[in-house]
């Protein structure tokens, strides 16, 4: 569950390093919490990271990635190192 711990943790805004490249990532909040979008992007280049992370009424979580593996999701949640 270090996924879902990590993406409970993540600020509106950072910037960090992935796979030797810089990137920024912008996560909005639902006002009960239970969605969460994050977008974020390589900053040298065009490569994305996005994806909806959301708490279902029975207390599991569900990933739906937004164009990106979700393998790729949770490698940049768990592998980003945040600088600002």
């Amino acid at each position: 569950m270090k996924f879902w711990h990590s993406v409970d943790m993540l600020p509106e805004y950072s910037e960090g390093n992935f796979n030797g490249h810089r990137w920024g990532a912008t996560v909005k909040r639902s006002p009960d919490r239970k969605r969460i979008w994050l977008s974020a992007q390589g900053l040298s280049g065009s490569d994305i990271v996005s994806f909806n992370p959301y708490g279902l009424d029975d207390g599991r979580n569900a990933l739906e990635s937004c164009g990106t593996s979700s393998e790729k999701v949770v490698a940049f949640v768990l592998g980003r190192e945040v600088t600002i």
